[in-house]
This record gives structure tokens, sequence and C-alpha cells, in this order.
């Protein structure tokens, strides 16, 4: 995820995808199966590596991100090509699910607005395939898709300003002397002025004139104390806003998830009957809605995440399960692993070893599919998502580290303040008295020297004080 250049990673992200593809493809043509998904790969394989060339070259320029999105959209696109093909077999719309979540997770790399438009075209995706359950399924897992994609999104430009703001108080705190290196000097240097004699008026005239500019450029950059408090609180309003904002989506994608399988319940019950092998669907649902109100009610980031991994796995479990005993129509393989790849998803917001712990188990958890082909195929965008929501988690970390930064920074940044704050009244006479000095400095007398080194002595004790 971390690439030196944008661009290039664009290109590995298609060239990665064009190295699975073509593994693939050779893999099912040997073995003669799935041939209708064989024309979807062979036009996956083109689009990737054409655009992975072209971002490779950086032919787009400044408009990288609307290239990236474009060619999630055409890959989506493509995708679809295969369950229209072979009559909305399990394996096809396995395939276009899984296709269609991770891709709507790759424009983490984008904008937000990026994220609206390809959720439109998979509306227009699944509307011109024309399936009421396959639609809901598909778009009620892209939507949670795209919820935590704009919520990764969002991390990205809050690391990105703080990152910025980081810079800026390196900037002011590159000397841990700051003020005896940058104060300190210029005083002395103006009280030598003073006291020497023998200097040329003019020469002492434009050092003390250096000097005081230099000490005004230091104090400049430092303003009154009331005003750094809402600043310093503004630190404290991040990181609410941050958990609110994490919180109430995974709240949504947790309500989305419930009401599919509530949904998919619905479905099954009204063609079936209602039977013992829907419980597990019942049970999903209870969970999603304890863990929903659990996630609204609770204040504390710690307690969620805590009960976090505990959740996922019992979701993942129940969903095994589920699958287990109602795996007999089409759409039951997609869904199985739209909802493993639901629970990577949310695992986002945690560690990264709890992201690893729950693709894991999601990957033991696949094998109740029992038909090897089918089960690596599964396993192939189990582990691929785990990639690329791994490299989420990077973005969010990154977030977090920079965050953590910024508190360090500002607590020294905030020593200097406390002491820019007694030396400002005390500068800021002496500044006054040394240009009056300077603007009379030829019917000046000794005692002005005096008064004005008294000043300067009173200063440096301050500056040199801990």
């Amino acid at each position: 995820m971390l690439a030196t250049t944008k661009h290039r990673e664009y290109a590995i992200n298609h060239f990665l995808a064009v190295s699975l593809l073509l593994f693939y493809y050779f893999f099912f043509d040997h073995l003669g199966l799935f041939p209708n998904v064989l024309f979807t790969l062979k036009a996956l394989i083109v689009v990737d590596s054409i655009f992975g060339v072209l971002f490779f070259f950086n032919v787009f320029g400044k408009k990288l991100d609307l290239f990236y999105a474009i060619s999630a959209m055409i890959e989506a696109s493509v995708w679809m090509i295969y369950p229209l093909s072979d009559n909305l077999s399990a394996h096809s719309l396995m395939c276009y699910m899984g296709g269609v979540i991770i891709l709507c997770l790759h424009l983490q790399l984008t904008k937000v607005r990026y994220v609206y438009i390809y959720f439109i075209t998979i509306l227009a995706a699944v509307l011109y395939i024309g399936d009421l359950r396959v639609g809901t399924m598909v778009l009620g897992h892209v939507l949670i898709a795209c919820f935590l994609t704009i919520e990764i999104i969002r991390f990205k430009t809050a690391s990105e300003r703080i990152s910025k703001e980081n810079e800026v108080l390196r900037a002011k705190l590159h000397n841990k002397n700051y003020f005896s290196h940058h104060l300190f000097n210029p005083l002395t240097i103006i009280k030598g002025m003073l006291i020497q004699e023998g200097i040329p008026r003019e020469k002492a005239r434009e050092s003390i004139k250096n000097c005081l500019d230099r000490m005004n450029n230091v104090m400049s950059q430092y303003d009154y104390s009331e005003e750094h408090i809402v600043s310093r609180n503004r630190i404290e309003w991040t990181e609410k806003k941050k958990f609110e904002s994490m919180t109430s989506s995974v709240g949504i994608s947790i309500l989305i998830i419930s009401i599919l399988y509530a949904t998919n319940f619905t479905f099954k019950t009204l063609s079936d009957g209602f039977h013992y092998n829907v419980i597990p669907s019942i049970l999903i649902i209870i969970l999603s809605g304890l863990f929903y109100f659990f996630i609204d009610i609770e204040k504390s980031q710690k307690k969620v995440l805590s009960k976090l991994v505990y959740f996922l796995v019992l979701y993942q479990i129940l969903m095994g399960v589920e699958f287990y005993y109602t795996s007999r129509d089409n759409i039951a393989l997609g869904v199985f692993l739209a909802g493993l790849i639901f629970s990577q998803s949310i695992s986002f917001i945690d560690k990264k070893k709890v992201t690893i712990l729950i693709s894991l188990s999601a990957f033991a958890i696949s094998f109740v599919i029992k038909d090897f082909y089918y089960t690596i195929m599964f396993v192939a965008f189990i582990l691929y998502y785990a990639k690329v929501v791994i490299g989420s988690k990077m973005i969010s970390q990154k977030f977090e580290e920079e965050i953590a930064l910024n508190e360090r920074m500002r607590a020294v940044y905030d020593e200097y303040r406390t002491k820019a704050d007694q030396i400002i009244p005390t500068f800021n006479e002496l500044d006054k008295e040394l240009r009056h000095y300077l603007e009379n400095m030829d019917d000046s007398n000794d005692l002005e020297k005096y008064v004005i080194h008294d000043r300067i002595e009173e200063l440096i004790l301050k500056v040199r004080e801990d």
C-alpha cells in the first residue's frame, strides 16, 4: 500500500490482479472447469494489463484518481458478463459479488465522489441483471463496502491534514533549545553592541536591527494562550469525531447485513416454508441487532474494540452453519462469501492482528463448501481481500500515528508556548525601547543604554529559566 508514487501503486495493483487472473485462467482451462468464466477472465486480464501499463507510465497525469475509479467500474462491468452468460450459477454469482465488493474497497485510494459513482454503476448493473433477490444481496453488500471505503478515505484525508500540521510544528521545534538558540544569541549580540565602545554607529544600528527582526520572527510564531487552548482541544475533538464516524459506519454496516439476512430468510421461508435450517439466519439477525445496539449505546472505543473480535468470529461461525444447512440455491455461495468479506471489512477498525485472525477464521470456515474447485476460488477472494483490508488498516494506523505524534509535539510546543507567554511582555517592552533607541541613536545617553541593558538581562534570565 505504501508506494513511492501514486501511479506506480495503481499500476502494481493492476499487475497483481493480472497475475491472479492468469493463474485461474490456465488452471480452469487446463481442467475444463467453469468454461463460461474463461471469457470474463480473458477480458479482465486485457483490461487490467492495459490500465497497469498506462498507470505505470503515468499517462493520466493529474487525473490518476479519476481513471483508477474508471478502471474499477470497467472491471465491475466485465465481471457482470459471467453471471449473465452462466444463467446466474452459484460460481458466477460468487465471483461477481466478490469482485464488485473488492473493487469498491480499492477506491479507498481515490476520492469519496468516485465511491458514489461506483455504487450507481453497480445499481445499474443489478437492474440489468433483473433478479430481485440477487440485486438485493449484491447492492446491500456493495453499500456496506461503500460506507467503509468512505470511512477509510476520511481517515486518509484527516491523516494528511494532521501530517501537514505536524510538519509546521516540526519546523518550529527543530531545536529543543529553541529560545536559547534564537533569542539568547541575539540578546547577547545587542548587549555587546550597547556596551562596547568604538563600534561604528551604522554597523551597531544594522546589527541591532537584524537581531530585533530575528527575535520578532521567533516571537511571531506564538499566539496567546487562550487561542492555544482552543487549538489543543481540536485534537481531542478530532479523536472524538473519528470514533463517532467509525462507530456510525460500522453500526450502519451491521444494520444493513442484518436486513440482508432478514430478506434472505424471507425469500427462503416463502419458497420452502419454515424449517429448522433457518435458525442460523435468525441467530445472525439477533446477533447483529445486539451488537448494533451495543455500538449505539457504548461510548468507549476500547470497549467496542474489545468485543469486536468475539462478535466477528461468532458471526463467521453462524454464517458457516447457515451455508452448510441451506446451500441448495445458487445465491447461497455468493452470500456466504460476501458475509465473510463483511467480517473482514469490519475488522479494519481494530488491530492488524485481528484482521489476520478474522481472515484465517474465514479461511477455515470456508471448507464447509465441500467442493475443492469452488473452495480454492472462494479462498482466493478471502486472501486477496485480506491483503486489501490490511492495506486499509495501514491507512487508519497512519492516522493514529499522526494523532499520537501530534499530541507529543504539541506537549513540547505547550512548554514553549508557556515560556513565550512569560517572555512576550518583556520582549515587547524591549522591542519598543530598542527601536526608539535606534531612531534617536545620535542623541542617546548612557542612562537609556543602562535601562535597555537591564531589560536585556531581565529577558535573558527569563529565557534561561526552565
